[in-house]
């Protein structure tokens, strides 16, 4: 496995994007390491200021355990709003303008957005609460999403007709009546046809193949009090593209990638290879995940293979978009309230400092084991451990010399 791929596929389970460097006095990932076990932990801390609403910087790998990620919605169940990492479309967000060109294409993209997100429906939504329901067991984000696009820019409902090409989502625009010229024209968007065959994604089939969990099924996206906080992913392509470094992050989570491609087929070998090698393959990956993983600066190296405009966009300015929407929460809720913000564990130094900077400071800090192993119990005899041990410390002075 080339230097890089080794990268994408630490990433996966963390963040795209570096962790925590030497010179940063908090910690956001560490490990537990006991005569039997060995777990993966992610920090969550609250931060407070005097006469504002707490702050909850959660910090969360992408996969984990089942009792992972119960333990951390239970800590957001504490908080009245959660600001949460997602790179959407730029219509993924409530239609709106300031003149009637501006609503119509923001209408557009919106209804764009609820047409791909039906697609991927086996029966296409009757009205909006019933797509919110059924888009809910493919994709908790998404669920969210459409509840906020159920109007259109001009605060009409938008509705879902069958016409006699099909299932369309229907703004009756200007006039919020059917028919029309000019702004007042209807606006359809059709559901379009999907190519066939299987959506890979990454994340899920690393999960699945080690026995794990991944984090947008599993955390309750779709509550109304759960607000995304992220970049747009166009802006993040305009922000990428031209860049001598720029990778396909889409591309690669996706399956749909040369690097993705290569990826899903490694991880689909995995269970093969673990019943060749009795069990020892998916125990041995986990416990290198636990060891490449606690290891930060050995993902800032990977990472940063890849470019610093890859780390500025990907991390800081992804980062001040998720401070900009917290502080306009904060403004609009009371002082003994709780706000939560909820990225991938590399990006809490960066929001760390923002956080700080204005004002607020930490208070309490929970560690919450993502990922563990009972060696005891497991298939890993010594020698593997030690082996394990030893590739990881390879890894570390591979990344290391690059």
């Amino acid at each position: 496995m080339n230097a890089r791929l080794l990268t994408a596929c630490v990433a996966l389970v963390c963040s795209t994007t570096p962790s925590v460097s030497a010179s940063e006095e908090l910690v956001w990932l560490g490990a537990t390491r006991g005569a039997s076990t060995r777990a993966l932990q992610t920090a969550a801390r609250r931060y407070v200021r005097p006469g504002s609403p707490s702050v909850w910087l959660v910090g969360v790998a992408h996969l984990g355990d089942a009792a992972y990620f119960e333990a951390v919605g239970n800590l957001l169940e504490q908080s009245d709003v959660v600001i949460f990492e997602a790179v959407l479309p730029e219509g993924a967000v409530a239609p709106s303008g300031l003149t009637d060109a501006n609503r119509i294409t923001s209408t557009k993209a919106s209804l764009k957005v609820l047409a791909h997100a039906a697609a991927n429906l086996e029966v296409p939504p009757t009205d909006m609460h019933n797509m919110a329901e059924a888009v809910v067991d493919q994709h908790r984000v998404m669920a969210n999403i459409v509840r906020t696009l159920g109007k259109d820019a001009w605060g009409n409902t938008v509705e879902i007709v069958e016409t006699p090409q099909g299932t369309v989502f229907r703004s009756f625009a200007a006039d919020g009546r059917l028919g029309g010229d000019g702004p007042a024209a209807d606006i359809d968007m059709s559901i379009p046809d999907m190519p066939s065959g299987p959506n890979a994604n990454l994340q899920r089939e690393l999960a699945d193949v080690l026995r794990m969990r991944f984090q947008l099924n599993e955390l309750p996206y779709e509550r109304p009090n759960w607000v995304p906080g992220d970049m747009s992913a166009e802006e993040v392509s305009r922000r990428l593209s031209g860049g001598e470094d720029t990778i396909d992050i889409g591309g690669m989570l996706t399956g749909s990638s040369l690097t993705g491609k290569v990826a899903v087929g490694l991880i689909r070998m995995l269970p093969r290879i673990d019943a060749i090698s009795g069990g020892r393959t998916i125990d041995g990956f986990r416990l290198m995940m636990i060891e490449l993983l606690s290891n930060p600066d050995l993902v800032k190296q990977g990472v940063a293979m890849y470019g610093e405009q890859l780390e500025q966009v990907i991390l800081h300015d992804r980062n001040d978009v998720a401070i900009e929407v917290t502080k306009a929460q904060l403004a609009r809720m009371s002082p003994d309230a709780t706000i939560a913000v909820l990225y991938g564990a590399a990006h809490m130094p960066g929001l760390d400092v923002g956080f700080c900077d204005a004002g607020w400071e930490p208070v309490e800090t929970r560690w919450l084991p993502a990922i563990s192993i009972d060696l005891e119990a497991s298939n890993l005899d010594a020698q593997d451990i030690a082996a394990m041990e030893q590739m990881s410390t390879m890894a570390s002075s591979m990344f290391g010399t690059q």
